[in-house]
């Protein structure tokens, strides 16, 4: 028998996270949206989790791409999705923004993310000061 290569070691380890996560195989598999069990336990297996399977739990779970091929340990430390979201909506609404270089403007979101996470939540006007801050010539 072929010995299982990284990548699906680490796809196994994940998707026993994602088990530990969810309660049970069988849990899982109902957020996946499998009819049974069966096909959670059978990625586990000896045989081991191809490609299509990965990429399908990551979106079926909403997901990273390539999520299921990294160590969960050194992943990065990825922006609440709602604070994300309302920091693009600020930005979005503000006139400056389309004058911003990138780099600017994922300064911004970078420290209005970084206030986000001191204060507990995201404040417009501390977004809007960013912008203006890094926007003076």
């Amino acid at each position: 028998m072929k010995a299982l290569s990284a990548v699906q070691l680490q796809r196994r380890q994940n998707l026993q996270i994602l088990i530990d996560k969810y309660g049970s195989a069988g849990d899982l598999a109902l957020k996946l949206g499998f009819k049974t069990q069966s096909r959670v336990s059978h990625l586990l297996g000896t045989k081991g989790m191809g490609e299509v399977s990965a990429r399908d739990i990551e979106k079926r779970l909403g997901l990273a791409v390539g999520w299921m091929d990294r160590d969960p340990n050194r992943l990065p430390n990825l922006p609440n999705a709602e604070w994300l979201a309302a920091i693009y909506t600020i930005l979005y609404n503000n006139k400056a923004v389309p004058r911003m270089s990138k780099q600017k403007l994922q300064s911004v979101i970078d420290l209005s993310y970084e206030s986000a996470t001191k204060a507990g939540a995201v404040d417009p006007q501390v977004v809007n000061r960013w912008v203006e801050i890094l926007c003076q010539k």
